[in-house]
């Protein structure tokens, strides 16, 4: 083997272990920001509560059958009802209204 193999070889060699130190330093990096960004999740996740669940299957569909019956009442009342009124009164988009209209008539 000559010097100058000698030579190459040496180098390649420093610059495969500069290349792995390099490597293992962005992996530390990377794992204290995953560990800084879990402790940061943690620290807000102990400031927040449940204080409410969602309502039951059951709660929920009486629920919707009493806004049934709010929005036929108002419809019945005024008799003529612009879509916008009608949005407007129960807090939807004049969309949601058309599909709400639609599927009263089809249960009748």
């Amino acid at each position: 083997m000559s010097s100058k193999d000698a030579r190459r070889e040496e180098a390649e060699r420093k610059r495969e272990e500069r290349d792995r130190l390099i490597e293992e330093e962005e992996e530390r990096v990377e794992q204290e920001k995953l560990k800084k960004e879990q402790e940061e999740f943690n620290s807000w996740k102990a400031l927040m509560s449940v204080e409410e669940t969602g309502i039951s299957v059951q709660a929920e569909s009486a629920l919707d059958s009493e806004i049934d019956q709010k929005f036929l009442s108002f419809i019945e009342r005024r008799k003529t009802v612009m879509l916008e009124d009608l949005a407007c009164e129960f807090k939807m988009v004049t969309k949601e209204v058309v599909a709400k209209i639609e599927q009263l008539e089809e249960s009748g």
